[in-house]
């Protein structure tokens, strides 16, 4: 359908598109594909009458009908007469117009595998985004309004307090996390969430899942996880340098298993560690390394542990020394 509103599609690619927008308008998938592109907009305001009033005039009032009446489409649309055709057109505007305004507003930042990029955002706060990671943002924030971001991944934030004192609010998959001017450090991947802060004070909002407590209040040197596979919440008092060092290019391990530390690689690197016996997984490494040198890391562990490193095809397999498989 992107390709579709790039007008990137061939004559057949139009006709599929089209003729499925037409034979689809009762169905309550276009009706649930609106809701869910508008949740990914706007993620906390419903989706409602009023909202679609206001993007259905805007339609209208931008809208080039000589376009519409291409012969490209003019061709396929005489196919079908429903009544409801006008109704099916307009929604597949809205959708449209929804993914198009979101670009036109927001910004994204994406790190590839191996790769940290820093990003300073309208308001002054400074973004650090670890590899294989994403993050949205408003290319202006609004006066007197929340400043949003959006994050899949990790990201180290050093947030500048405002005068008004605005609100600066993290979203996750999992959780918000809600500041004011403080430094720390989120990571969202997996369906787990952790957040550790450095410096000022947080505040989570957790999901309703969680039991009655729906907010919690982080002091600087805390870690909170939430795991959505368990629903279950952590909070414990951490070693920082530890889960932050990778924004100084730096991979600190204190007792860290090779089974975490496997998690890392595939998150970080794009690799799938597999190991040859379950025990070798819960080994525990203590050790530094930089944060963009996959060998060295594998070399030291495999010297630390006395164990042999093969690669292939996107696949590390960790085994002792001289076992043959």
């Amino acid at each position: 359908m992107i390709k579709y509103y790039k007008h990137n599609c061939d004559l057949e690619e139009t006709k599929v598109v089209e003729c499925w927008i037409l034979s689809n308008q009762e169905s309550p998938v276009i009706k649930q594909m609106l809701q869910d592109v508008w949740q990914e907009v706007n993620k906390d305001k419903a989706f409602t009458d009023a909202d679609f009033n206001q993007v259905f005039l805007s339609i209208l009032g931008k809208l080039d009908y000589s376009e519409a009446k291409s012969p490209k489409r003019d061709k396929v649309k005489s196919m079908f007469l429903p009544a409801g055709i006008a109704a099916s057109i307009t929604l597949v505007l809205l959708f449209f117009f929804l993914v198009f305004s979101n670009s036109l507003t927001h910004q994204k930042l994406t790190t590839n595998f191996s790769e940290v990029q820093q990003v300073t955002l309208p308001d002054g706060s400074k973004v650090k985004l670890n590899a294989n990671s994403t993050l949205s943002y408003p290319k202006d924030f609004k006066e007197n309004k929340d400043r949003e971001v959006w994050l899949e991944g990790e990201a180290f934030f050093d947030v500048v307090h405002q005068e008004q004192h605005q609100k600066f609010i993290v979203h996750t998959t999992n959780l918000d996390v809600e500041v004011l001017g403080t430094s720390f450090n989120v990571k969202d991947r997996k369906k787990k969430t952790s957040i550790v802060l450095n410096t000022g004070k947080i505040k989570l909002n957790l999901p309703e899942t969680i039991g009655s407590s729906q907010q919690i209040l982080m002091n600087p040197g805390e870690l909170v996880e939430f795991d959505q596979n368990s629903n279950q919440l952590l909070k414990k008092e951490v070693d920082t340098d530890v889960y932050t060092s990778w924004r100084k290019n730096l991979l600190i391990f204190n007792k860290t298993s090779l089974r975490e530390i496997a998690d890392l690689i595939e998150e970080n690197f794009g690799k799938t560690v597999i190991f040859s016996q379950d025990s070798i997984a819960s080994f525990a490494f203590t050790g530094s390394n930089p944060n963009d040198d996959l060998q060295l890391l594998l070399k030291t562990i495999a010297r630390s542990f006395d164990l042999q490193v093969e690669e292939q095809e996107g696949e590390i397999l960790l085994k002792p020394v001289g076992k043959h498989e």
